[in-house]
């Protein structure tokens, strides 16, 4: 891969990237629950239009629920459920936000990630409390989160959005995920893209490649 040596803007993935995730957890906490399916609903998940539209937010939480509990034909509360859902939420390796700290000096830094309320709640909450924070916001310049902006990776729109709205050039930026599709949007738009091993040390490859 060649990347141009003029690189100013990094824009992160978060799941797999900076937080650790595991699907199989919250496979097998459902399936304790009493759904043993799940795990062939969630392999699925990636051409899921029901759950791209959570991603998209726009999908109530209520509803996403209401969905998985008809699916199942279990009934499980909302706390039980959330918790299960919740179970594939591992945790923020703190290496990896020390160099993103380390990185904020030299280069503009976002976010970007397909990802719900659900989930959001509670790996910020967890993040704030782990690090002292008010949030994963604080590391960026500006973070974009999927159910926000009604829009997720590897629609061209969400990179263009996060180029346009901050100004930004794309051969002077480089993408950094684990997902080939995403990765393949971007170079679309001329963003270098940088493949990082899910869960993985994304430091180890990046310094290939920028000076850190």
């Amino acid at each position: 891969m060649i990347i141009e040596k003029n690189i100013k803007n990094l824009i992160f993935d978060l799941g797999g990237i900076l937080l650790n995730i595991d699907f199989q957890k919250s496979v097998d906490e459902f399936k304790k629950l009493g759904f043993s399916e799940f795990g062939n609903i969630l392999n699925n998940y990636w051409l899921n239009d029901f759950f791209h539209d959570f991603e998209k937010g726009l999908i109530l939480p209520k509803d996403f629920r209401a969905k998985i509990r008809k699916m199942s034909n279990i009934n499980i509360s909302d706390n039980e459920f959330d918790n299960a859902w919740n179970a594939m939420i591992l945790d923020f390796p703190s290496n990896r936000i020390e160099t993103l700290k380390s990185l904020s000096k030299t280069y503009s830094l976002f976010l970007l990630s397909n990802t719900n309320i659900i989930h959001y709640d509670i790996y910020n909450a967890d993040f704030s409390k782990q690090f002292s924070t008010n949030g994963l916001e604080e590391l960026f310049e500006k973070a974009y989160f999927s159910h926000q902006i009604k829009m997720r990776k590897p629609d061209l729109a969400i990179f263009k959005l996060v180029l346009d709205e901050n100004n930004l050039i794309a051969d002077e930026t480089i993408f950094i995920d684990d997902n080939d599709e995403n990765l393949n949007a971007a170079i679309l738009l001329n963003i270098s893209a940088l493949k990082i091993v899910s869960n993985s040390d994304f430091s180890e490859v990046l310094k290939k490649y920028i000076k850190m």
